[in-house]
């Protein structure tokens, strides 16, 4: 695994190495020997520690810079705009638009995101179904 990576992620979230070893259930020494590459994480703490900063294994072990799946079909989006014959019902799409299309998903992803939180949080308020 690149230690770096996970310092980065870990520090990202403003969490000490205690509490992600907490997260994790494993020591604030066993996450310093992650990030110093001093030891390497079995596969299913590979899946925790993805699963827990929401990335991908591969991300972690440095093969690819892409954190998620997402990002890379947002990439993978935004190549698909630079082509010059792009329409939309039978319009040619501008520039400007095809340059606001991937924000205007990350914006709705956000949203969405917001919502389910807020109706997540919904449900635990709300008293159990009798």
């Amino acid at each position: 695994m690149n230690g770096k990576r996970l310092r980065i992620l870990r520090t990202s979230k403003e969490l000490t190495q205690g509490e992600l070893g907490n997260a994790l259930n494993v020591t604030k020494a066993t996450i310093s020997q992650y990030e110093n590459e001093i030891r390497k994480p079995d596969s299913n703490m590979l899946n925790k520690i993805a699963d827990f900063f929401n990335v991908t294994v591969d991300y972690l072990l440095g093969r690819t810079d892409i954190r998620t799946p997402y990002d890379q079909k947002l990439r993978e989006l935004e190549e698909f705009l630079m082509q010059d014959d792009i329409t939309f019902g039978g319009e040619p799409l501008d520039e400007d638009t095809k340059r606001w299309i991937p924000h205007f998903l990350e914006l709705t992803k956000k949203m969405l995101a917001k919502r389910k939180e807020g109706e997540e949080n919904l449900h635990k308020r709300m008293p159990p179904l009798m």
